[in-house]
């Protein structure tokens, strides 16, 4: 299968050429029709890297590489059934790779073959050869663990690997197993909520950096490791970019958000400045210009930008979440109300923003207001505690205790604080005693 030799990039259509001529020369040559299948890979022309990675192991039938890259991809694109095969099919070929390990265990998650799953991660904990592997494959056991109805053990294992590797998802994990056996969690809120990937090195994966071409390709290598946390790593590959695009806008705004990330502020403004003199009309420059400002304390102008930003992309949950903080913080609770009116009438509702709108709503003792809030942030975010507890508080003063006590409950299954329970249990009972003499 050929494809992406005319492609508009000519470093990249030149590149894959090349590797195409030399499985032409090479026919039954294993690894030269696996390195075309890897250029593909490594630049989005999946389907062709699926069949390449095919007639490579056809050709090398003893090579591990090629059906564990095509296993990768199948798992990519969500085919974990042939995925599975594929990393049998490697696995038995070389079954001391501990990152393939792990890639199975997740993959049978995934399926609900927990079983299966356990012993997968057990087997990557034998094998790991470094950090990142030992802590993905105790958090992988952990879930495993956890799903199998062996709250204990997981919380045990969770324990211990919170102290030396406190990533979100272990901390979210041991937040799980501690509700399973009715313990307070130590998990702050705003964990409960972060959404960050567990990775772990993969050398042969990482084998496909090196096939690499052209400026697009290397666009989205570099935020593939920006949006992992290296920006440092992604400044590597973003400023040579700049060389051969100065004005492009994706690159500009990944280049902003790297020199943020790093510790460069007045570089990260400049290149926003220089964004939108060029597009004025991309949001994202507005939109990352507002943080910028925010973080200097001009929330004047980052009002303007978060304004000149919705009206670009009116549906952009991020802006409107961070206009009615801005609002929220300035104290202009009206503005803030009509903000977040204005993101749901645009179809945006999130649970953060609905639990704000709560409090406000809360504050001025608005009781239904604050209610319906609340319901729309637990409906969006069942397992946030917060927002049990502040409906419970809101039912309670709205003199609906029964109600009052069902949230309450759910707060304090979700891992709300002892303190603030009690707090809270007091109070209903209090109102509900007044009420009732």
């Amino acid at each position: 299968m050929v494809a992406g030799v005319d492609a508009d990039d000519a470093e990249l259509a030149a590149f894959l050429r090349e590797r195409v001529d030399d499985a032409v020369a090479n026919p039954s040559s294993g690894p030269s029709r696996g390195r075309l299948a890897m250029a593909y890979d490594a630049n989005g022309f999946d389907e062709a890297a699926v069949a390449g990675y095919s007639h490579a192991a056809a050709l090398q039938p003893d090579e591990f590489l090629w059906p564990y890259l095509r296993a990768l991809l199948l798992a990519h694109q969500g085919d974990y059934e042939r995925a599975l095969a594929d990393l049998g099919r490697a696995l038995a070929l070389d079954g001391d790779y501990a990152p393939a390990w792990l890639w199975r265990g997740n993959w049978l998650m995934d399926l609900g073959r927990v079983g299966e799953a356990a012993d997968a991660f057990r087997r990557a904990l034998e094998l790991a050869p470094d950090e990142s592997t030992r802590v993905a494959a105790d958090a992988g056991l952990a879930r495993a663990l956890l799903a199998q109805g062996d709250a204990e053990d997981a919380h045990r294992l969770l324990s211990r690997l919170a102290e030396s590797a406190p990533h979100p998802v272990v901390l979210r994990l041991l937040a799980s197993a501690g509700r399973a056996l009715g313990r307070e969690s130590d998990l702050p809120p705003s964990v409960e909520i972060e959404a960050v990937a567990l990775e772990w090195a993969d050398p042969l994966r990482a084998r496909l950096d090196d096939f690499v071409r052209g400026f697009d390709a290397r666009l989205r290598q570099a935020e593939g490791v920006l949006s992992r946390g290296d920006a440092e790593a992604a400044l590597d590959i973003l400023e040579p970019l700049r060389k051969q695009r100065p004005g492009d806008r994706t690159l500009l705004n990944n280049l902003a958000i790297a020199y943020a990330a790093t510790g460069k502020p007045a570089t990260a403004m400049e290149t926003l400045q220089e964004g939108l003199r060029l597009h004025d009309d991309y949001y994202l420059f507005h939109f990352n210009a507002a943080v910028a400002y925010e973080e200097r304390g001009d929330t004047r102008t980052a009002l303007m930008h978060l304004d000149r930003a919705l009206s670009l992309q009116p549906a952009f949950s991020p802006a409107h979440e961070r206009k009615v903080l801005v609002l929220i913080g300035q104290q202009r609770h009206d503005d803030a109300l009509a903000a977040v009116a204005t993101a749901l009438a645009e179809g945006v509702q999130t649970a953060s923003m609905m639990y704000r709108a709560g409090v406000v709503e809360g504050s001025r003792g608005r009781w239904g207001n604050a209610i319906r809030h609340f319901h729309q942030a637990v409906s969006l975010a069942p397992r946030l505690a917060r927002a049990h507890l502040a409906l419970a508080r809101s039912l309670a003063e709205a003199g609906r205790h029964d109600e009052a006590r069902g949230a309450l409950d759910d707060a304090e299954r979700l891992g709300a604080a002892s303190a603030d329970i009690a707090s809270a249990r007091r109070r209903i009972e209090a109102l509900s005693t007044s009420e009732s003499s």
